[in-house]
């Protein structure tokens, strides 16, 4: 009887992989990501384009996040998105030709 837990042994190292998987912390990449389509889109308030392009980019960054299976993916997804929402800019807008 007290052989039989050994075997089980070289099966434990496998079961501490699974919490370090879930340790991934997509609820602070997707706070972080909301708030910062919230500020641009706030910045964008009367560029439509601009926002919807803003929503097209949230939505790929949101995917990239849930996505990834790693803490440091998740960071990178986060980054890379943060990057391109702050590059976003309002579309210029046309003066009326004279």
């Amino acid at each position: 009887p007290k052989e039989e837990p050994a075997p089980e042994e070289p099966a434990q190292p496998e079961e501490p992989s699974k919490p370090e998987e879930s340790k991934v912390d997509y609820h602070k990449a997707i706070a972080d990501l909301t708030e910062a389509i919230e500020k641009k889109a706030t910045e964008l308030a009367d560029d439509v384009a601009a926002q919807e392009k803003l929503v097209e980019l949230g939505e790929q960054a949101l995917a990239a996040i849930q996505e990834a299976k790693t803490q440091d993916a998740v960071e990178k997804a986060l980054q890379d998105a943060l990057v391109s929402i702050n590059k976003l800019q309002a579309t210029p807008k046309e003066e009326p030709a004279p």
